[in-house]
């Protein structure tokens, strides 16, 4: 930088090491002072990749529900047939033991 075209500032003192001094804009002035760490932060994602991965496990989330609802109507369906036969069966069962299905 060239401190002859450059605002009042504090800027690096070209005669000590670890110093800043203070540019008027025309001429160093005598103030100086110890040169603060700079101090380098990561930038911090935006919101966007925020929602994205919302979204993404959202719908994992609802891909997986629906998968285990159809793996417990498969089961279900296996186990137990829904045809009017087994309807059928099971009052004959139950109206056998009771004896209260006329009617």
């Amino acid at each position: 930088m060239n401190p002859m075209s450059a605002p009042p500032n504090w800027y690096p003192d070209p005669s000590s090491d670890g110093l800043v001094r203070w540019w008027d804009g025309g001429r160093w002035t005598e103030h100086t002072q110890q040169a603060r760490p700079v101090v380098h932060t990561a930038p911090r994602p935006n919101g966007n990749s925020y929602a994205a991965a919302w979204w993404i496990g959202g719908i994992a989330f609802a891909l997986l529900v629906l998968a285990g609802a159809v793996l417990l109507f498969t089961i279900v369906t296996a186990i137990v047939p829904l045809g009017s036969d087994f309807f059928e069966t099971w009052q004959g069962v139950y109206c056998g033991e009771t004896q209260q299905c006329d009617g």
